[in-house]
């Protein structure tokens, strides 16, 4: 273990002094192969061979937050094979408002399903900067999740269906016209519907939000094991293979897969 941190130190150090030790030229193709190295890891193989539809909510966050969330959805769906016959994906967006960005039909006549998912998610944008305090309704995310895109109109085809909730879990006021009703209940009605839920919590998340979101508790162990935690970036591909393991223990090993 010595090793491989010296080992690393090391390569940090030729990465920061690379560029001026090597010539413009040679530096912009290093810098090209580095990337095309980036892009076949980014495009490897699914790691679950699944038919699944997978649903995530996204929270609108300040700059740096989405990025980070973002790559975390980016990563994830290139978990899955995702195409017409496979793994389908929809897409909740929510700050005070919620959003469907796209749900489990849209695009899929496309020849470029994933490329134009991911570019509709990346153009919902990050939210204001300098706007701190914004209601943010994870409640009515759910809801709408409920209602909209684990259906059948929403494109749900009666294989397993999972929901991923991306968020700090701070719901700063309830919504309306709903004023009473917390996120927790409309996660187990969504489960009363079928959707498995996990939940990842970024940056700094409420932690009792999150276990009451998920149903976690003493009666139900198994599901402290669909929560997640997305500090940084350093950890960000290590908690998109254990999220995408996860979905994958969750859902069919014999049905829908090859």
């Amino acid at each position: 273990m010595a090793n491989i941190r010296v080992l690393a130190i090391f390569l940090l150090i030729a990465l920061s002094t690379a560029e001026r030790m090597v010539p413009k030229v040679g530096f912009a193709k290093w810098k090209a192969l580095r990337e095309l190295k980036r892009n076949t890891v980014l495009n490897a193989p699914p790691l679950c061979n699944k038919a699944i539809d997978i649903g995530i909510t996204m929270e609108r966050r300040t700059e740096d937050e989405w990025g980070l969330e973002k790559k975390f959805a980016e990563a994830l769906i290139n978990k899955f094979p995702v195409n017409h016959d496979m793994t389908h994906i929809g897409v909740i967006g929510f700050d005070q408002r919620t959003q469907l960005l796209f749900d489990f039909n849209k695009l899929l006549l496309s020849a470029t399903y994933k490329e134009d998912m991911l570019k509709l998610i990346e153009s919902w944008g990050p939210g204001n900067s300098n706007d701190t305090t914004r209601d943010k309704v994870i409640d009515r995310a759910l809801e709408l999740a409920g209602e909209k895109l684990f259906t059948e109109v929403g494109g749900a085809r009666g294989y397993d269906q999972v929901l991923v909730l991306l968020t700090d879990g701070k719901q700063v006021s309830q919504s309306v016209p709903s004023p009473d009703t917390p996120a927790a209940p409309v996660a187990r009605r969504l489960e009363l519907q079928g959707v498995q839920i996990i939940v990842v919590g970024i940056g700094f998340p409420d932690p009792i939000e999150l276990l009451e979101i998920a149903g976690a508790g003493v009666d139900n162990m198994e599901k402290y094991n669909n929560i997640f935690y997305l500090r940084d970036e350093s950890i960000l591909q290590s908690e998109v293979e254990k999220v995408a393991k996860r979905i994958c223990e969750m859902t069919a090993s014999d049905i829908h897969s090859v």
